[in-house]
């Protein structure tokens, strides 16, 4: 309830009645007035708190947000390995293509066969060997026989170029040697040369006799 003022004293007087009603002017200093507003130390915990506690978000948003970046990163990474495959997959079916074609080209279905396109592969020729690597001469490698077995078969035949992986010149100087070989009796014809023979027979023995030896020991 508002206060109650005197009429007749308001009649009276009339000069306190406007003194009552008027604010006061301040004679502090203004940097009193500022160190009133600051805050004090507690008030600015209690602020920190506050600050704190309305930053933090609901848990099951933060959980639905970490959801949404795995989801996205596993989708990155499986539309990433589907472009590598398709690159593979592309490389694979270009490399099988021996033939080239030009624009203009007209084909049948039938030339994208297999054995259409293998009138059409080149084969690269071989630009170095194992006789270049180390440096040898197969001419001169006739008297080896442990060179010459190993570029022939059990049964003393020369192998194919494919099994060597020679040179064609190389695979030619080598077949050379293992029939001069066989030419001047150095080496057997119908088999491997019998010193290979008994080293074979030795490793056999070895082996056995650990075999046995362990067998025995258990």
């Amino acid at each position: 309830m508002p206060p109650r003022i005197p009429i007749l004293a308001a009649l009276r007087h009339p000069s306190c009645l406007i003194r009552a009603q008027t604010a006061g002017i301040s004679t502090t200093s203004p940097s009193q007035a500022i160190r009133k507003n600051l805050q004090t130390a507690t008030s600015s915990l209690l602020d920190i708190g506050e600050s704190s506690s309305a930053s933090q978000s609901d848990p099951t948003q933060s959980a639905f947000d970490v959801y949404e970046t795995m989801r996205t990163i596993k989708a990155r990474r499986e539309s990433t390995m589907e472009d590598v495959n398709k690159t593979l997959r592309s490389e694979d079916y270009t490399r099988q293509i021996t033939r080239r074609w030009n624009a203009g080209d007209v084909y049948a279905p039938h030339d994208m066969s297999p054995s259409e396109m293998a009138k059409w592969r080149r084969n690269q020729a071989r630009k170095k060997d194992l006789v270049d690597m180390l440096g040898l001469r197969p001419l001169d490698m006739y008297r080896n026989f442990s060179v010459i077995s190993e570029f022939m078969t059990s049964h003393g035949r020369i192998k194919k170029s494919v099994e060597t992986g020679l040179r064609p010149p190389n695979q030619r100087k080598m077949a050379k040697a293992v029939r001069r070989a066989i030419g001047l009796g150095i080496h057997p014809s119908v088999h491997h040369h019998p010193e290979l023979l008994m080293r074979e027979v030795r490793r056999i023995g070895v082996q056995n006799m650990a075999s046995i030896k362990r067998d025995y020991k258990m």
